[in-house]
């Protein structure tokens, strides 16, 4: 099975490599849109294992700050990420599970860890997401990782890190 994941996963990093340079969007960004895709991939081709049937989408939740001092970053990031979504999904959707389309599901926790636990529990309860994704902010990802522990749901916490050649 971890072939099948690697391979997915190298075909959707190529994919987002060209779409990149296509129209400019900065390093780190690419970065996380690769990092946030092979999780998803992951996580599908582990969902469709223990569910034994066919998947027609996956749903991810995804907490950011959509209001509050840091709602211009969270907007940023939430069009980061539907756009590697949309591309993923135009593209077919994740082959390995038959074409089943990702589906992100916002939550906002505006910038508070205790909204954030908040917003990740609903997505998680009522949502029905597979697996969690972002929080931007070390307090809220605290939080939300803490009620990804006490419910069965991945919680996956991209990290870019630039290195600068001169330093």
């Amino acid at each position: 099975m971890e072939r099948y994941i690697c391979k997915a996963a190298n075909t959707i990093r190529s994919k987002v490599v060209a779409l990149v340079r296509r129209r400019g969007l900065s390093k780190s960004l690419l970065a996380a849109i690769v990092v946030i895709v092979v999780i998803i991939v992951a996580v599908a081709v582990l969902m469709m294992q223990r569910g034994g049937g066919a998947v027609r989408e996956v749903k991810v939740g995804v907490v950011l700050p959509l209001s509050g001092k840091l709602a211009e970053t969270g907007a940023d990031l939430k069009r980061g990420l539907e756009f590697a979504v949309e591309e993923i999904n135009k593209a077919g959707g994740i082959k390995s599970l038959g074409g089943a389309k990702i589906v992100l599901v916002f939550g906002d926790s505006a910038g508070k860890p205790e909204t954030g636990a908040a917003e990740a529990e609903r997505l998680i309860t009522e949502e029905k997401v597979v697996a969690m994704l972002g929080s931007y902010q070390s307090a809220v990802t605290k939080t939300v990782s803490e009620v990804c522990e006490r419910y069965p749901c991945p919680d996956a916490q991209p990290r870019v890190y630039i290195t600068h050649p001169h330093r």
